[in-house]
């Protein structure tokens, strides 16, 4: 059959199935030991890696990735032990939604930004 990326147009025939995940909470322990990178600072923590001083060329813009931190303090070490979420993925698949998520918080609390209440809504788009 004709390949799902070929831009020829919609299917003959639509794909009829639906995703199905289980409902069971499944654990993310030791979170705190991953941390997400984006943009210019994905390319400093890869660079950083490289052995042999190598440079990423290319737009970072738009480029995100996991990397796993490894604490060097007793505090650190605590603190990535005590993290953990818990995800069910029959409400959100994505389990790193949770971790992102909590770190741009974190990140935007510590340059003194306020977080709105859970009950607040925006009134429009803008």
């Amino acid at each position: 059959g004709t390949p799902v990326s070929m831009p020829s147009g919609p299917r003959n025939h639509p794909i009829d199935r639906q995703p199905e995940w289980s409902k069971k909470t499944h654990a993310f322990k030791q979170a705190g030991q991953w941390k997400a990178y984006v943009s210019h600072a994905s390319h400093k923590v890869t660079e950083a890696s490289m052995k042999n001083g190598q440079k990423l060329t290319g737009e970072p813009d738009g480029r995100q990735i996991w990397h796993h931190h490894t604490a060097s303090s007793k505090d650190e070490k605590k603190q990535g032990k005590n993290v953990s979420f818990s995800f069910d993925p029959s409400e959100n698949p994505n389990s790193a939604d949770l971790v992102f998520r909590a770190q741009m918080i974190n990140a935007w609390k510590a340059k003194g930004g306020k977080v709105p209440e859970g009950s607040w809504a925006p009134k429009d788009a803008l």
